[in-house]
């Protein structure tokens, strides 16, 4: 599932281009970034995963950008939430495997900088309600 998430956001040129990535390194990874990866890039987390019904999963998704300057990640997250911060009924994100209904911004939110690695560090988590698809 959190795979087909993500892949809303690994295929927006809008967000590739703010990552500054190259042709296939799409700069966002679960959990860590590889060593010697250069900023900015996102980490991911499923921080928990549940069913509310026999039809209907839902999930927190945790997302934390990385970037050097504050100006960065900031406009990486407002992209982010452009992307996923979406309402029932409305506009939806949609794969092969699973549809999803919705896919909320929690209110709030970290914002930090790193002193070790001298980054800024900005985090949100969105609610998500999600299920799979059945049959062709």
């Amino acid at each position: 599932m959190i795979e087909d998430y993500i892949a809303v956001l690994e295929n927006d040129a809008t967000l590739q281009a703010l990552l500054l990535a190259a042709s296939g390194n799409k700069k966002i990874y679960p959990l860590v970034a590889p060593d010697g990866e250069t900023s900015p890039w996102i980490v991911y987390s499923l921080t928990s995963q549940g069913s509310s019904d026999d039809v209907i999963d839902q999930a927190l998704v945790s997302l934390a950008v990385y970037a050097e300057d504050y100006a960065t990640a900031s406009a990486i997250v407002k992209r982010i939430i452009v992307l996923l911060d979406l309402y029932e009924g409305g506009q939806s994100i949609s794969s092969t495997d699973y549809r999803f209904l919705f896919s909320k911004l929690v209110p709030g939110g970290t914002e930090t900088r790193e002193d070790d690695t001298r980054l800024y560090h900005l985090g949100r988590s969105f609610n998500v309600q999600y299920k799979r698809r059945t049959g062709g």
